[in-house]
């Protein structure tokens, strides 16, 4: 995920204030800032054949316009000299919007007209005249004269003609300003020969050095917030962003690296409906990458709170805008999951045996809430009394205990018969075998719980026999001894 965020914004102009106001006029739209006889038609949908218009005679663009350059008018005859927009006059009884900036407008006897289609019913537009100095009339389609007061000046105007087809009137507006509203009946303005832009017929188009921008003609009724927004002059501005990764800026370039030269037209952008020239200054930050290593014993919960049981070395997670520069930072897991311990216990009489090798182990007395028997820290325990045993084994970082196990050590098979007595039993080094009864000869072994023989004797004679086992470890061991035909076992616990 890539996060994207605005440090701020530095323009002159709005890029983003009133929407209507960067409508693009749907038929024609000539803002002549090229150079050359061809002028582009910047209208969103062009009639057939209209995408470019042509100069024609002397008219040429340049100068300087409302939004930058403008076409400049000859003096000559329409014959000749005016922009051929290559549409076929068609606006039909449907609503419509015409609009133009207009400046150097002499007075003068002769009739200077701005646009207009002699095939379609004398649809004009013109000063001088009936029209009067100074002010535009608009004639002929079908339609009841609007007069336009003030809008035909030597000084910059803009100047709006609506037609609305609902209200069924023409709303002439100065500037932005509403100065006229003429009722209208069924106006039909429908042509054979090509709409005329700075001419008429056989007419003189705007007079020598006159000049007209931001012609625009739209198949609808503006409404008066973007009337208003049809003033201005071309406004600059620099957007600085601050963004993660990668960027999409309002030219539908995706940036993948820092940014200051590149520039975008907003249509109207401004507040008063000129273009808006804007400047990317683009900082790209980086999102951060990294791996958490982890070694967990049996399962482990990460920070996506997934717990797994298994090692992973495939999941990620995003930490939003979590690094310094504000970013994502995208996490991988690097989990390994160690082997489980073996927490089985070999049970061979009075000897418990952990069967997990190399590992550290304490051995625990379940009977006394599982209390550490000091010392009991091999592998192997001997039991010297009856209880219940359980050892808790260490592999690496990982911690198990194992189930109890129950030894009972008098279920040893001690017989008596020769009516012999050991003690002391448990003893420390020594202990005594001492027969009740005048005994000739025996033999006797003594061996560990592993079967590991450690001291024996043969005919052996004697009520009272003292056995030393001092060098012996402490544990469990066995008595055996024999007379002729009977053998007695004893159990003997050093410790």
């Amino acid at each position: 995920m890539k996060k994207k965020f605005y440090a701020f914004l530095t323009l002159i102009i709005l890029i983003t204030s009133n929407v209507k106001s960067q409508s693009v006029p749907e038929l024609l739209h000539y803002k002549f800032d090229g150079t050359g006889s061809t002028v582009p038609n910047l209208a969103s949908t062009p009639p057939v054949g209209a995408t470019t218009a042509n100069l024609m005679g002397g008219v040429t663009q340049g100068s300087t316009g409302q939004c930058g350059g403008a076409i400049i008018g000859t003096g000559n005859a329409a014959s000749t000299d005016y922009l051929n927009t290559n549409w076929n006059t068609n606006l039909g009884s449907g609503s419509w919007t015409i609009a133009f900036w207009s400046s150097g407008i002499s007075i003068n006897t002769t009739l200077y007209y701005i646009f207009g289609d002699n095939t379609a019913n004398s649809f004009r537009c013109f000063t001088n005249g009936v029209a009067g100095n100074n002010n535009w009339i608009l004639r002929g389609g079908g339609l009841a004269d609007v007069l336009l007061t003030g809008g035909a000046l030597m000084t910059p105007t803009v100047n709006t003609f609506v037609y609305d087809n609902i209200a069924n009137e023409v709303r002439g507006y100065l500037n932005g300003n509403l100065v006229v509203t003429v009722p209208q009946t069924a106006p039909s303005i429908v042509g054979t020969s090509p709409f005329k832009v700075m001419g008429y017929g056989t007419n003189v188009g705007a007079p020598a050095g006159g000049l007209m921008d931001e012609f625009r003609l739209y198949n609808r009724a503006l409404s008066a917030a973007e009337v208003l927004a049809l003033n201005s002059a071309p406004s600059l501005g620099t957007d600085v962003v601050s963004a993660c990764d990668s960027y999409t800026w309002i030219n539908g370039i995706t940036y993948t690296a820092n940014n200051n030269t590149d520039q975008d037209t907003i249509f109207g952008g401004s507040s008063s409906g000129c273009d808006s020239i804007v400047i990317l200054n683009l900082t790209l930050n980086n999102s951060s990458n990294g791996i958490d290593v982890i070694s967990s014993c049996n399962s482990y919960t990460w920070i996506d709170n997934v717990t797994y049981t298994v090692s992973n070395n495939t999941a990620t997670h995003i930490l939003t805008g979590a690094n310094s520069v504000g970013c994502d930072s995208v996490v991988m897991l690097d989990l390994t999951i160690l082997p489980a311990i073996n927490i089985s216990i070999t049970n061979a009489s009075l000897t418990l045996t952990s069967n997990e090798t190399g590992a550290s182990y304490q051995w625990l007395d379940c009977d006394n809430n599982n209390a550490i028997i000091l010392g009991e820290t091999s592998q192997s325990f001997t039991a010297t009394a009856n209880g219940n045993y359980a050892v808790e084994i260490k592999v690496g970082n990982c911690v198990d205990t194992s189930a109890c196990e129950n030894i009972i050590i008098n279920s040893i098979n001690e017989l008596s018969d020769l009516g012999i007595s050991i003690y002391p039993n448990p003893i420390n080094d020594f202990f005594t075998i001492r027969f009740d009864n005048e005994i000739k000869s025996i033999n006797y072994s003594i061996s560990t719980i592993e079967g590991r023989l450690v001291k024996y004797a043969n005919d052996v004679i004697g009520n009272n026999l003292i056995v030393d086992l001092s060098n012996e470890s402490k544990g469990i061991y066995f008595l055996t001894i024999n007379q002729g035909e009977t053998t007695n076992y004893y159990k003997i616990i050093k410790q």
